[in-house]
Parts: structure tokens; C-alpha cells; sequence
């Protein structure tokens, strides 16, 4: 995932000047499209897969979870896509005011359909603990992908529909090879058993993943409609860094959370390994958050054109987001062993509930500032209510002394940077290089136990030993 951000974040600055502003706001109104689309295919019927795949008692049950859900969201997503293909007239009227991006829906109707070949073959990688093909699988399709959107939209310069060109032909390629080693290994098994458990236990988080879309996308619209296309497109840059901390910070180590969390559940020292877990969690995830909300002024005047400079202010606010919705993530675990996904769906709707509430508020006055403030207190809403039900389901016990103290020097680094405002260019990547240092060393005093400098300075002296004895330990 680090490989495929570090490519994106070399050609991010060739998209940017090829892509207008309002090109990169079109972009963010088909994405937003395509995810109220994925909701209706049912792409949320896939959650429970690793919560299935270790209730299952033989391999033979085990493939029939991955078989059957994905024969499941080939069917559902082969359908919605083709209804989306029918729609694109409409859809570019509706929200372009034309016909003349009806291109731009066609191609992400065929993205989506192709997405459903990725899902479970993806799935089936983390539960077998093949990290490194995973590694090769996912550096090879962001390759395949930078590299046909640098044909179209840099050579082409097809601009929007050449981003969307050049990921539905990699998705197409990466997601084919997937099924096919997939089914090799797991073979062509229907359950109906399966079926109905999976789709019990995942529709409700279609109305969940309904919820998340107004929180996280719904925003575009307000924008929209308060400002104009231009304003979109500034938005969904900052929001780019969003996706960056979930991409980089969160999703490697939830790819092998996830999967594991259930069988950590089952073991006798769950507590323990939950709450260390959840700590270097946010070691992750806190200084990831602090190192783009320091960075990113000194960054984005040779990421993009003057147009987007104005992103950086909206920045901070979006990672925040991104930490409490890393929260959630993790802290539900006690609703997904209670079986209870319903309780998931209500939280995530307060939540959609609180973002609609700010968007009408605050976007008005602060636009896209107003958007990403709005979205904070959403998801800062929704990881309160999942924390406490989740607590109350399956209780765990978390230290969240070290949580609080690492979250307090992030601040007082950031402010600090607030306070100062270097404005020279050079000046400003020194003090932002300073402050991150001095966040390091707060960390390393006052976060890290006696036992986690040990085991830095082991990992320093000889990785592989290291990792070795904690792993023994755990």
C-alpha cells in the first residue's frame, strides 16, 4: 500500500496540472455517484467474510464463504452497473447541467462492475495470510494503474475520463488474474446456507454504508451547490491526504487486524493484546496524522498548481477525521463478535445525522473548511456511540493513558506550527522538520513503555530477531 501511495504521490503532481479544478470536482461527483451505486449492489454484503471464515469449522466450509459471497456481488454488481450504463444520460444532466459527460458515467459503471472482482479474491489473500503476494498483487495493479492513467490523461490528455479510463482497465486485468488464482485454490461452491447468513448479517450495513456516504461524500453536493465546481475540486485534494493517512497509516495494519482480531478474540490473553494493539495503532496513525497536517503547506505548492493551494487549510481537519473514523474501526469489535450489525447501522446514521446538520451550518459560511469541521464532529459522534455500545456488547480493557498523551504532544506540536507560521518556504520546512523531532521525542519519553524502547532499539540492532521474540511473546 506505501509502494502505491509513494507512485501516486509522484504522478499526483502531473494529474493536478493536467486536471482544472473543476475537472477534479467532476471527478468527486461521479466517485460520490458510484458510491451510492456500490450501496445498492450491495458491496457491504462482503463485511462479514472474515467473521464467516473463522466461524466455519472445516476448509471446505471456509471456501464456500469465499465462493458464494463472491458469486453473490458478481450477480448484484453485473446488475446495478448495467442499470447505472442505462442511467448515465440522466445523471449528467442531473448533476452537470448536459450530456456532455455521459462518457464519465459509462466508464464508472464498468469500474463498478469490475470492483466486484476484486473484493473477496482481496479477502481471500488476507485470511490466508499471503502477505506477500498481496504485496506483488497490490504494487502490480498500482502500476498498471498510474501507468494507463499517465497514457491518457498526461499523453491522451483526456483529463477526467482518462483517470477513469485507465483504473477500469487495470481493474480489469488485476481483478481477472485474482479470481482466477482464487478459484483455483477454493473452486466454484454455491451454499445457500452460506448466502443467507451472509446476506442477514451484511444488509444492514447496506444502510450503514448509506450513512458513511453522507458523512464522507455528501458534502460534495453542499459545496457544490454554496460554491461551485472549482471549490469541489480544492475539497477533494485536501480529502486526497484523507484517503492518503486511511491508505498508508490505517488499512496495512488493519489488512492483517482485521482477519486476526477475530482469532485473538477466542484466545485467553484478548485483553491485553487488544489494548497494545490499539496503542502502537495510533503510534501509527497519530504521527502519520501530525506529519501531513505539519507537511503539507511545504508540499503542495510542487504537488499542484496555485489553484489547489488553498487545500492545505482543510487539511488538518480531514486526517482528524480520518484518526476518529480509524477509532471506529477498530473499537468495534465487540458488535461484530455480539453479531450485532443493526447497532452499527443506528450509529452511523446519528452520525449522518450530526454531518447533514453541519454541511447546511458550516459550509455556507467556510466552505470547504466548514465541510471538513462538519465531518469531524460526524465522526467523532459516531465513534462515541460505537465505543460505548461495543463496550457494553464485549467489553475490553484499553490503556488509553499512552493514547491521550500521544494525542496531546501531536497537538501542542501542531499549535506550536500554528502559532510560529514560518512563511518562507525553506524556513517553514525547518520548523515543521523541528517540531515533528521534538514530537518524536515526547513520544519516546513519555508514550513508549520501558518494554517498547526495548524493543525499538532490538529492531534497530536486528529486525528480523526482533520481530521474532515479539512475535513469540504474543
Amino acid at each position: 500500500m506505501l509502494i502505491g501511495k509513494l507512485i501516486g504521490i509522484a504522478m499526483l503532481p502531473l494529474y493536478l496540472h493536467r486536471l482544472r479544478p473543476e475537472d477534479f470536482g467532476r471527478l468527486q461527483l461521479v466517485d460520490m455517484t458510484i458510491e451510492v451505486v456500490s450501496i445498492v449492489a450491495g458491496s457491504r454484503l462482503a463485511v462479514g467474510i472474515f467473521h464467516f471464515y473463522h466461524k466455519a469449522t472445516t476448509q471446505q466450509e471456509r471456501n464456500s464463504v469465499l465462493s458464494t459471497t463472491l458469486g453473490i456481488l458478481l450477480v448484484t454488481y453485473g446488475l446495478i452497473g448495467g442499470a447505472l450504463y442505462l442511467l448515465s444520460a440522466p445523471l449528467s444532466r442531473g448533476l452537470f447541467g448536459g450530456d456532455g459527460y455521459v462518457t464519465l458515467f459509462r466508464l464508472a459503471s464498468g469500474r463498478l462492475v469490475v470492483e466486484s472482482l476484486i473484493l473477496v479474491p482481496s479477502a481471500w489473500l488476507l485470511v490466508g495470510e499471503r502477505s506477500g503476494a498481496s504485496v506483488v498483487a497490490g504494487t502490480a495493479k498500482a502500476v498498471l494503474q498510474h501507468g494507463f492513467n499517465f497514457i491518457f490523461v498526461v499523453g491522451l490528455n483526456q483529463g477526467a475520463a482518462g483517470m477513469l479510463r485507465g483504473s477500469l482497465i487495470a481493474n480489469v486485468i488485476f481483478g481477472a488474474v485474482l479470481v482466477t488464482l482464487m478459484l483455483r485454490e477454493v473452486g466454484l461452491r454455491f451454499s445457500a446456507s452460506v448466502a443467507r447468513e451472509t446476506i442477514r448479517f451484511g444488509l444492514p450495513f447496506l444502510a450503514t454504508q448509506a450513512a458513511t456516504f453522507i458523512s464522507t461524500f455528501g458534502d460534495r453536493y453542499f459545496l457544490k451547490r454554496s460554491a461551485d465546481l472549482a471549490t469541489v475540486g480544492v475539497y477533494g485534494v485536501a480529502y486526497q491526504f484523507g484517503f492518503l493517512l486511511a491508505q498508508v497509516a490505517y488499512q496495512p495494519f488493519n489488512a492483517i487486524w482485521e482477519p486476526m482480531r477475530f482469532e485473538v478474540a477466542r484466545g485467553p490473553n484478548r485483553d491485553a493484546i487488544f489494548a497494545r494493539a490499539f496503542i502502537y495503532f495510533n503510534l501509527v496513525l497519530v504521527s502519520g496524522a501530525l506529519g501531513l497536517s505539519l507537511f503539507v503547506k511545504d508540499a503542495l505548492p510542487y504537488l499542484a498548481s496555485p489553484e489547489y493551494l488553498s487545500a492545505a487549510t482543510i487539511v488538518p481537519w480531514v486526517v482528524l477525521a480520518y484518526v476518529l473514523q480509524s477509532w471506529t474501526g477498530f473499537h468495534n469489535i465487540g458488535l461484530f463478535i455480539a453479531e450485532q450489525s443493526g447497532r452499527i447501522t443506528s450509529a452511523n446514521w446519528v452520525g449522518a445525522f450530526v454531518a447533514l446538520a453541519g454541511y447546511v451550518l458550516l459550509i455556507p459560511p467556510l466552505k470547504g473548511v466548514g465541510a471538513a469541521i462538519a465531518t469531524v464532529l460526524s465522526f467523532g459522534v459516531r465513534e462515541i456511540i460505537i465505543y460505548h455500545w461495543s463496550q457494553r456488547a464485549w467489553p475490553v480493557r484499553y490503556e488509553w493513558v499512552p493514547v491521550v498523551r500521544l494525542g496531546a504532544i501531536a497537538l501542542t506540536a501542531f499549535g506550536l506550527s500554528l502559532l510560529i507560521a514560518p512563511q518562507a518556504r525553506l524556513f517553514s520546512f525547518g520548523v515543521h522538520v523541528a517540531l515533528y523531532v521534538l514530537y518524536l521525542a515526547g513520544t519516546w519519553a513519555w508514550v513508549l513503555s520501558d518494554d517498547d524502547r526495548g524493543n525499538v532499539a532490538a529492531m534497530v540492532r536486528s529486525p528480523r530477531a526482533a520481530l521474532a521474540t515479539i512475535r513469540g511473546a504474543n
